[in-house]
């Protein structure tokens, strides 16, 4: 139950609420070397010359063998018409970007067969990752075909990768408004919503993805994220129940496994969290996810051996070495346990949770020194939570001015900061060796109810702890 940052997109709730691992909303792709791409789904017909193309959304490319470094040369009508071809057929998205710009250079096309080079370009540019120049040839497709669904929709997904999300739902928008009835572009358009933190919102769009195709997987993960992120944990379960239906992925396992975790039905979860490793014995999210379930259960062997799993496929896990220093704190091994907040720290150098628990670890084992604590007071801001708590500990304000800094935006969040205003409070009594206040001050933790957080459940350890 370490401290994590969410993914992609990125969750709004603070860095203190129990943190599994999020594998994030999913965006229609067909080629995994992108990560916002959308289903190759047909859709209108553009004729040009003597041809007549589909325009699709993100096409599937065929491997051709040309050598990017080709010089261009001029072409004639017959081969910049081939050349279109090659624009969508290759497999290697280096040759699409050669093929496409040799055709666009070459001065034989024209308005809107112009605009489909640009198209193709863009999209190989955005299945790369490039998404400045995924936009830049969108744009240049949109003035020479201002009316296609597509580019719009694609041009979303580019702006979405760069969390330009404002102008991704307008860009969504407009291919809507182009093409009220195509599902994939409403569920992109949820995920941009998703990513700005406005899950009603989110919701609305999968909604109507699901009316427009009833059995859209991925519409119905989204939505069960969406509902997680609100709390509301059992339509979350319901939502990724009906995408395993469909598609039965790792990812919609892990994240069910996460609110089956929040509901506190953490046999269940492990359930979730086996079936996505047995999709995926190297998914480092589940991994991760099950070492807090057991860590939760008390199964500390098991957690020990799942944060080990993650530490030997990620070593840079900061996380994974602060789950397993956790364990170790809750086994009563401080000097065990600062090892492994140490490394946390080192990946994870702003993190003042980190700070916390490692200066925690280090004074719970006889070692008094405020190294660490000094350090984040240079570098970084103690303004904000959790910040005063680390001036508490350096001796620069008193215990009440950490209590009147917890109210919050909702009543959920300031109860999860009272709560770890009495943990911190209470260890910092114990550490000065008054235990009858520390116990007072872990009761009052525990009385928040703000059974998400590690320190709600660090504060029944403690009290157990006290208790023999």
């Amino acid at each position: 139950m370490s401290r994590v940052k969410q993914l992609e997109p990125p969750c709004k709730r603070r860095v203190a609420v129990l943190p599994e691992y999020d594998d994030g909303d999913k965006r229609n792709r067909t080629n995994r070397r992108s990560q916002y791409m959308h289903k190759g789904i047909s859709s209108l017909n553009l004729r040009y010359g003597s041809y007549c193309k589909t325009w699709r959304l993100f096409p599937t490319l065929f491997f051709v063998f040309f050598a990017a470094s080709e010089p261009i040369t001029a072409m004639t009508k017959p081969a910049a018409e081939e050349g279109i071809n090659r624009c969508d057929e290759s497999a290697n998205l280096d040759s699409t970007i050669a093929y496409c710009t040799q055709i666009i250079v070459s001065g034989r096309l024209s308005g809107k067969s112009l605009a489909l080079a640009f198209y193709r370009r863009g999209n190989a540019y955005n299945a790369q990752g490039k998404y400045d120049l995924a936009i830049q040839d969108y744009d240049k497709a949109i003035r020479l075909n201002p009316k296609h669904a597509n580019i719009f929709s694609n041009r979303g997904v580019a702006l979405a990768g760069k969390r330009e999300y404002d102008r991704a739902i307008e860009s969504y928008t407009e291919a809507i408004r182009l093409n009220p009835n195509h599902a994939d572009t409403f569920s992109n358009r949820g995920v941009a919503y998703a990513g700005k933190g406005d899950y009603d919102q989110a919701i609305e769009d999968y909604n109507e993805t699901l009316r427009l195709k009833p059995n859209h997987a991925n519409a119905f993960f989204n939505r069960g994220n969406a509902y997680r992120r609100k709390r509301d944990y059992d339509r979350a379960i319901e939502n990724y129940n009906r995408s395993l239906r469909s598609n039965p992925t790792a990812k919609a396992f892990s994240n069910r496994g996460i609110a089956y975790s929040h509901k506190g039905e953490h046999n269940l979860a492990i359930q979730s969290y086996n079936e996505a490793l047995r999709r995926n014995p190297r998914h480092l999210n589940a991994l991760y996810n099950r070492g807090n379930a057991y860590t939760r259960k008390g199964e500390y062997a098991r957690a020990i051996a799942d944060f080990d799993r993650v530490l030997q496929l990620q070593p840079k896990h900061a996380n994974a070495y602060s789950g397993r220093g956790i364990v170790r704190f809750f086994q009563g091994e401080f000097s065990a346990a600062v090892p492994d907040f140490s490394e946390a720290l080192r990946y994870a150098p702003t993190n003042l949770y980190g700070v916390l628990l490692l200066y925690i670890a280090q004074a719970r084992a006889g070692d008094h020194g405020r190294d660490v604590l000094a350090r984040a007071a240079r570098e970084l801001d103690l303004v904000k939570w959790p910040g005063p708590i680390v001036s508490m500990y350096l001796g620069k304000v008193p215990e009440q001015v950490v209590l009147d800094s917890t109210p919050a935006t909702d009543i959920a969040s300031s109860r999860q900061r009272r709560c770890e205003a009495y943990f911190y409070i209470a260890q910092r009594l114990l550490v000065q060796q008054q235990r009858a206040a520390a116990v007072r001050m872990f009761e009052k933790a525990v009385a928040t109810n703000a059974s998400v957080l590690f320190e709600h459940e660090a504060a029944q350890v403690e009290l157990k702890r006290l208790s023999n």
